[in-house]
């Protein structure tokens, strides 16, 4: 995602796959962490139709933390409430649908079947 190239690349990769969904039957999606505004733009797109594809509910980035489920990927690590807050605040400005937080490790972090992991979002002896 460092070069607009690679950026054009994913989005329109993206939106192929919004497409195949929509000619698969799927009439509506939701978003859980994206890369960058991806979500927000594809939805509008689709909306105005300039774009095919599902009606979205977006999220675009969701919220970790450092060394958190997704942190760096699909998710903005916050290393603090103060950042956390910072990204619904920036959040709200991109329009999103709903906020994903990816409060605990993850499935891939989990000791047993059905269990998430432990939670990660953890500022002092606060937690979100």
């Amino acid at each position: 995602m460092s070069t607009g190239l690679s950026r054009a690349t994913a989005y329109r990769t993206v939106a192929g796959f919004a497409k195949t969904e929509l000619l698969s039957g799927v009439t509506t999606i939701r978003t859980v962490g994206g890369l960058g505004t991806f979500d927000t733009r594809l939805r509008d797109g689709i909306a105005s139709g300039k774009k095919i594809g599902p009606r979205i509910l977006a999220a675009n980035e969701g919220i970790s933390v450092p060394g958190g489920h997704m942190a760096g990927s699909v998710a903005i690590a916050a290393e603090n409430i103060d950042a956390a807050v910072a990204h619904v605040e920036e959040a709200k400005r991109e329009n999103v649908d709903l906020i994903k937080l990816m409060i605990t490790g993850g499935v891939l972090e989990a000791k047993e079947k059905g269990v998430p992991g432990e939670l990660k979002i953890r500022f002092g002896n606060t937690s979100l």
